[in-house]
């Protein structure tokens, strides 16, 4: 195995590291959870442990995997859990960027 080979190895697997932290779930913030600062995503989402209790303070979508992360900054969610929409249409001083939102489309801030 050749040094460039090895070099390309480590980049891979950092750069898939780094992906698998980014929040991706569209999971809306429950009010249990937001009443404890957390927010509805996967467990592998969360990047320290959970207690018994967070993993059922997003009991509406529990099913579809949602548990309460207290420990990610509201940067790292995206524009569903942050109760804003995705749009094609946003005016300027709405437009939040394109963190969660298909292709074309921008989170649009709901006022």
């Amino acid at each position: 195995m050749s040094f460039k080979t090895i070099i390309l190895c480590l980049f891979v697997i950092n750069f898939h590291r780094c992906l698998f932290l980014t929040i991706e779930s569209n999971f809306y913030q429950e009010e249990p959870c937001a009443q404890t600062y957390g927010y509805c995503v996967l467990e592998n989402e969360c990047p320290k442990g959970l207690t018994s209790e967070s993993r059922t303070l997003c009991s509406s979508q529990q099913n579809q995997g949602a548990v309460c992360c207290t420990n990610i900054s509201q940067n790292d969610v995206n524009c569903y859990q942050l109760h804003n929409d995705c749009r094609s249409n946003c005016p300027q001083n709405l437009n939040l960027g394109t963190r969660g939102c298909p292709e074309n489309q921008v989170c649009c801030s709901l006022v």
